[in-house]
């Protein structure tokens, strides 16, 4: 818990230079005045190839450091196979019920994330600071909150903090959904900020937390079968976030092209509006009421955990 919160803390200081840096070092390129959040594709390239050169510099930074410290030797390395990987997904109910989860939450956070620009651009006529703000109050609750995952946990117990966190969550959709719905409202942005906070910091700590799962599920899956395979596991939650990436690339543009957007246009029609607005909150709160259901069907609580590694560790100190 405490790794994952400090792991999360760390990458939501890169989300927030996204967040935030994005619609500044696009308006950089792009310093009309007349100009809106989407107008130059020339400003829109030159960000995200500078953005896509200093992460692959921060990731090749990452692999030259690292040490591999603990080493197979070719005997244990012969015994994984590729088919180990449908093998494990298909015995461990935990790990499968967190794969499920994976894919619903970060198809969630892709979908809100994607439609940030539109719904400020289009639905309230911001402008680019606004915009920054907005992304950037998706990063600021980690900073908040993070650090509390170990005691908050302590306190209501890991399905609790999921329960109360996907609530609050869903309460900050449903305030952006109403906030948008009433003119005399969406001319406030403080209010929409407020929203994105409340939503932000339920979003953050329940998909923030999901990753301290993974070395439960590596466990049970030792403690059922003998084999303590983290590579492979690790390998099948990385295809599970992946596939929920895609899948939240995926539907803004089917839900935009069905309300006939108008990328050239500087004003949609209502229906587009509402596209959009589906895409913040209606869409992503659906996605969060399916992941409360799955993470209820997770039944490895810290007591089961706990004996489950006790067990582990007396089994290693007989052999």
């Amino acid at each position: 818990t405490i790794l994952t919160s400090v792991r999360m803390f760390m990458a939501n200081v890169g989300g927030l230079a996204v967040g935030m840096g994005l619609p500044i070092v696009v308006k950089l390129f792009d310093p009309s005045e007349t100009s809106d959040l989407s107008s130059s594709d020339s400003a829109w390239f030159i960000t995200m190839t500078i953005y896509g050169l200093v992460g692959l510099a921060l990731l090749i930074f990452c692999f030259t450091q690292c040490r591999e410290r603990v080493v197979m030797d070719k005997s244990e390395t012969e015994n994984v196979k590729v088919s180990d990987l449908w093998l494990e997904f298909v015995r461990n109910k935990p790990l499968r019920i967190l794969a499920f989860f994976f894919i619903t939450a970060f198809a969630m956070m892709a979908i809100g994330n994607s439609a940030g620009a539109y719904y400020i651009n289009y639905n309230l006529s911001g402008t680019a600071g606004e915009l920054s703000i907005f992304m950037g109050l998706g990063s600021i609750p980690a900073f908040i909150f993070m650090p509390m995952i170990p005691a908050i946990k302590r306190k209501v117990g890991k399905k609790g903090m999921f329960y109360i966190f996907l609530i609050t969550a869903i309460i900050g959709m449903a305030m952006l959904y109403v906030i948008s719905m009433v003119d005399s409202l969406k001319e406030h942005m403080m209010l929409v900020y407020i929203a994105q906070f409340v939503k932000s910091t339920g979003v953050i700590v329940a998909t923030g937390y999901m990753w301290a799962l993974v070395p439960e599920v590596i466990s049970y899956g030792e403690y059922t079968h003998g084999r303590r395979i983290s590579g492979i596991v690790n390998a099948l939650t990385g295809i599970f976030y992946k596939a929920g990436m895609a899948l939240g690339g995926v539907v803004p543009g089917l839900v935009l092209a069905f309300v006939d957007f108008n990328k050239d246009a500087a004003q949609q029609t209502l229906f587009a509006q509402q596209g959009i607005l589906w895409l913040v909150a209606v869409i992503p709160a659906i996605l969060l009421l399916l992941a409360m259901f799955i993470i209820s069907k997770y039944d490895l609580d810290d007591e089961r955990i706990d004996q489950i590694n006790k067990e582990i560790e007396m089994k290693h100190n007989n052999q």
